[in-house]
């Protein structure tokens, strides 16, 4: 296997596709952040309602949609552009990583927390959690970026993706 290619140049606009709320922090999180800092317009675009936030039936879905509706699902009037490449996260075959450095990793975290209707779902964070689940959660995401890091032969974070150019 070919060593994963690292670090495209930050592009003027991104913008990041997930089928659920929260995927795209989960997936990409630290990498838009630091496209986002540099200057990069980042748009979602999220592909559900977010309805399935809950394992609990006695939940209220409506209340669910509602609370991410007012954050994910904005019109931005966004003139037509075409990327120099897309970043599929989680790809079976990943061939691409983004340095994320600890400002990076920060927000990915603040960012999937900011969903709070999935803390429990795809957290494993309860309200009556002390503390404890809020920290091991922020361990996994450490952990996977560390582990993505070493995948890609770098130090410290990173985000691994599948490169597919669209300039071909």
């Amino acid at each position: 296997m070919s060593p994963p290619s690292r670090q495209l140049p930050v592009p003027e606009r991104a913008l990041a596709v997930g089928a659920h709320p929260d995927d795209i922090e989960f997936g990409a999180g630290a990498t838009l952040a630091r496209w986002a800092a540099a200057g990069c317009e980042v748009s979602f675009a999220i592909c559900t309602d977010g309805s399935k936030g809950t394992w609990d039936p006695d939940d209220d879905v409506d209340a669910l949609v509602a609370a991410r509706d007012p954050h994910f699902f904005r019109e931005h009037g966004l003139p037509p552009y075409r990327p120099g490449g897309l970043l599929l996260f989680e790809a079976d075959e990943p061939d691409h990583a983004e340095v994320a450095d600890e400002p990076w990793l920060a927000a990915k975290v603040a960012a999937l927390e900011a969903h709070e209707s999935q803390l429990e779902s795809t957290m494993f964070i309860t309200a009556e959690d002390a503390g404890a689940e809020r920290a091991r959660f922020h361990h996994r995401i450490r952990s996977e970026m560390e582990e993505a890091a070493t995948w890609a032969d770098l130090a410290g974070l990173a985000e691994r993706f599948k490169l597919l150019p669209t300039d071909r």
